[in-house]
């Protein structure tokens, strides 16, 4: 479903579970009323924090990197989206920490 979800230019922010609950607070407020975002925790990441959209990536040791924004911004329904503003709606959900 992500992957589906990004190719209408959504940005997925994937976090290792256990995360630290400050860490996912900020996680989940970078989301918030933002359409085109998934926050969801994903096993075996390379780093605490990854972001993904389509054919990008960035990996972040911390969730109060400034990048994070950036790539926000850079990203969703950014240039490389294959079909950009398509409907992703029904995915919606409280993650468990």
């Amino acid at each position: 479903n992500v992957v589906h979800s990004q190719e209408h230019g959504a940005v997925w922010i994937a976090f290792r579970p256990g995360l630290p609950k400050e860490q996912l607070d900020v996680l989940l407020k970078q989301a918030q009323g933002r359409d085109f975002v998934v926050v969801s925790p994903y096993t075996g990441l390379s780093a605490p924090v990854v972001l993904s959209a389509w054919g990008r990536q960035l990996r972040l040791d911390n969730a109060d990197d400034p990048r994070l924004t950036a790539f926000l911004r850079a990203n969703i329904n950014g240039p490389g989206t294959p079909e950009p503003g398509a409907s992703c709606s029904g995915g919606v959900g409280e993650p468990s920490a």
